[in-house]
């Protein structure tokens, strides 16, 4: 019925699957606008993958043609669509006190560890119609359907996010979002290198843009990932260093420079990055693997069994953890605790069975003192 719907979400299959572009048409999203609550909102997944650039301006245009309030949201290779009613003022004092409990650390688990990191990723106000866009898709006209079809099976993510730019073309700040757009293209080019240098020119137009110089810390934490596999140690404590110095506030962040700098072997450096992950989010299981990494390289094993066994209760079906404490219990001679650890971590994860830990254990009571190399069976 009318007024009916505080919140609704749209997620449907690629437009280009038989029915689901029923999901995207102007009657669809008269329906949607039709029970919505006066200060309801309504979310539609779009993908930018697989996508036509025509098609997706016309899902932008369709959706426009109802809304009158919409909002474009980045989310990696995805786009989140949100339309309301009215306008709604969204910004830090509006937004805090939903970033409370159990929702602040939902809204950790993808990157949202306060209110500026949602504000940053939205890409601009959608008010009125486009009038660059093709022709809506209609029920009784569903071009959607068939045109998004020619894209099947390519790659259109960096094309998408370039398009995007016509989101921008009358707004005052259209520079800042072209060079965002455009450095988020370079990324999924794999060209990080000019994508970190189209985020330095982005920052030169809004120095004070926490979206600019939050990507720009997560694209150095990709390029020092890149760097770390090819045995580049040193360049990836140069990276950190730039990153440390424009600031890591983002919990997603943290972790992920705290990760890459243990795995790297640089444990003192990780540790309190890591520290501080884990005091915003609790249950981030790879902060933990990597603080439990980070005190095995220093020699800690009992410490990072601690930490192992913390990750453990906070998701006891991760196999990834479980292996870990078997790790660390073999090398502390717990040989009954590393094989049930290691037992428990395979029957969560089977393909761990091929790569048993190994350690050196006590053989067990009256013959302390005694050790063997110890290796759980495969």
């Amino acid at each position: 019925s009318a007024g009916s719907a505080a919140v609704i979400t749209s997620d449907p299959f690629n437009p280009w699957t038989a029915g689901a572009g029923s999901l995207y048409t102007v009657e669809y999203f008269q329906d949607c606008f039709r029970v919505l609550e006066d200060d309801g909102v309504m979310a539609v997944w779009v993908p930018l993958y697989q996508m036509p650039v025509k098609e997706l301006r016309r899902i932008f245009g369709t959706f426009r043609k109802v809304f009158p309030e919409a909002t474009a949201w980045s989310a990696e290779s995805d786009v989140i669509l949100t339309g309301t009613r009215k306008p709604v003022v969204l910004d830090v004092s509006s937004l805090s006190p939903l970033w409370l409990g159990e929702a602040a650390q939902d809204l950790s688990r993808v990157g949202l560890s306060r209110p500026g990191d949602l504000l940053a990723s939205r890409i601009a106000e959608l008010r009125g119609p486009d009038r660059g866009a093709p022709p809506p898709h209609t029920d009784f006209s569903p071009r959607l359907e068939y045109g998004s079809a020619r894209a099947y099976n390519r790659y259109t993510v960096p094309e998408n996010l370039r398009e995007m730019s016509f989101l921008s073309e009358n707004g005052p700040e259209s520079a800042f979002i072209r060079a965002t757009l455009e450095a988020k293209a370079l990324r999924w080019e794999g060209r990080l290198a000019q994508a970190v240098d189209k985020l330095e020119e982005a920052r030169g137009i809004k120095p004070q843009s926490a979206e600019a110089r939050d990507l720009l810390v997560r694209f150095l934490a990709m390029q020092g990932w890149d760097l770390a596999g090819g045995g580049q140690r040193s360049a990836v404590l140069a990276l950190f260093r730039r990153a440390e110095a424009l600031g890591m506030e983002r919990q997603d962040l943290l972790s992920t420079w705290g990760a890459l700098l243990a795995w790297a072997g640089y444990p003192s450096e990780a540790k309190p990055i890591l520290l501080k992950a884990l005091e915003e989010w609790p249950g981030d299981i790879r902060a933990w693997h990597a603080y439990g990494d980070a005190l095995m390289r220093q020699g800690k094993p009992w410490q990072a069994s601690l930490a192992l066994s913390e990750a453990v209760r906070q998701v006891p079906y991760n196999g990834a953890s479980w292996y870990r404490l078997a790790q660390a219990a073999s090398r502390l001679g717990q040989g009954d605790l590393a094989k049930e650890a290691f037992l428990i971590a395979i029957r969560h994860d089977s393909k761990l069975k091929d790569s048993p830990p190994s350690g050196r254990v006590t053989t067990g009571a009256g013959q302390q003192g005694t050790v063997k190399t110890f290796r759980l069976p495969g």
